[in-house]
């Protein structure tokens, strides 16, 4: 983003008010894109980290106030289960993804390996899913692996 490139990466203070401004804007062309209104929607899920605090605060603040104005359940989603769960949002549930599997994130300043077996549980201390490794641990293990 060319507001952040001047600085050399993201600065927090900047994102954070960018979201401000950003935010209904975005809700409003995601319920058009979905073809429903706040009146037609059973629930709200809102990112709870990992991620800039200033931002995750914009968020959370708008879906808590749609959950309490409408009366709806409020889900919190793990920022980087979001990103690999997305991959199978149009997949058939029944269909088995190949489990165990290894995930790839790369989302800005997460970038993780993660070995994934059967089950819905997520994250780097979760039991069913484990951290193989993380931004620079990657970067060599990588390199091990080149001929």
């Amino acid at each position: 983003m060319e507001l952040h490139a001047r600085y050399g990466g993201v600065v927090p203070e900047l994102a954070s008010r960018q979201h401000v401004e950003a935010i209904v804007p975005v809700l409003e062309e995601a319920l058009e894109r979905a073809g429903c209104t706040l009146e037609s929607i059973d629930a709200v899920a809102v990112t709870t980290g990992p991620g800039l605090a200033g931002a995750l605060l914009v968020g959370a603040n708008a879906a808590k106030a749609i959950a309490f104005a409408r009366g709806l359940p409020l889900v919190g989603v793990h920022h980087l289960e979001g990103h690999t769960y997305a991959a199978w949002i149009d997949a058939d549930p029944a269909v088995d993804p190949g489990f165990p599997l290894i995930v790839l994130i790369a989302s800005g300043a997460h970038t993780d390996l993660i070995l994934m077996r059967p089950g819905r549980k997520f994250g780097r201390k979760q039991p069913r899913h484990y951290l193989l490794s993380t931004l620079f641990p990657f970067k060599v293990f990588w390199r091990q692996l080149q001929p």
